[in-house]
């Protein structure tokens, strides 16, 4: 459990390792990259422009800072936990937007470093089996954004309650952790099934990365640095669980 843990948290820095020792990797992240920049500073801009409305919004429902000194402390902390939990919430959103633009370069990027590492066999183009993975990758990929979508905005409400925040917290980074793996998923062609399977039965690593990601958001501007190595961190992950499989099955 501690090891897969620690594996799962170290796995951005051993991503970023491998990416420094790959260059033709380097270039497929950079995309990635500048896409999470571009659409998370737009939303973070939105937010500052009206930010107006996060102390009305407690007041709203009956924190007013005018009540006294108590009301004052309370009102200002949950102007803070509000103002954490959009930034979050906004950065996660504009994350998951950003990798509509990147999703095929992130795809590339987590093939290639299967390959690499041997989690995965290289296999020739063929366009007919390229269009009929496409096809079926499509359809998951709209049933996880369906459950996520779902999932994500019970969390975002549930959020504001304070005794289950951090649990709310956690399980949105567990979110950002099994779609950091999920290139590596799709290029290895697994069901929905297959992959909450894959998430299910290797937990502690994905709660090391999910901690990790969560420390690395805490840090303005570090995720966007951080993201690409963490899909390789991940997939090095998924490629050394796969090895055995691989070497069995030839897959």
């Amino acid at each position: 459990m501690f090891v897969s843990l620690w594996n799962g948290f170290i796995s951005p820095l051993v991503g970023l390792r491998y990416l420094k020792n790959h260059p033709k990797l380097l270039g497929l992240a950079a995309v990635p990259f500048l896409a999470n920049i571009l659409v998370v500073v737009f939303g973070l801009t939105f937010i500052i422009n009206n930010s107006y409305f996060i102390s009305d919004l407690v007041t709203k429902y009956g924190f007013a800072a005018d009540g006294g000194w108590l009301f004052w402390i309370l009102h200002s902390a949950l102007v803070v936990l509000a103002w954490i939990t959009l930034i979050v919430f906004v950065t996660i959103a504009g994350y998951f937007s950003g990798q509509l633009f990147a999703s095929p370069f992130s795809s590339l990027l987590a093939e290639r470093t299967l390959v690499s590492c041997g989690g995965m066999t290289d296999r020739p183009f063929k366009f007919s089996s390229w269009m009929s993975l496409s096809l079926r990758m499509l359809k998951v990929t709209f049933i996880k954004a369906t459950v996520f979508l779902f999932i994500g905005t019970i969390l975002f409400f549930l959020s504001f309650w304070p005794p289950i925040t951090i649990f709310c917290h956690m399980g949105i980074l567990l979110m950002l952790a099994f779609d950091c793996a999920d290139y590596s998923f799709e290029s290895l062609g697994f069901s929905f099934g297959q992959r909450l399977s894959f998430f299910a039965t290797n937990i502690f690593s994905f709660i090391g990365l999910a901690s990790s990601i969560g420390i690395i958001l805490l840090v303005p501007g570090l995720n966007f640095f951080i993201f690409p190595a963490s899909l390789v961190g991940i997939t090095l992950l998924v490629g050394d669980i796969r090895k055995p499989e691989v070497v069995t099955s030839g897959n």
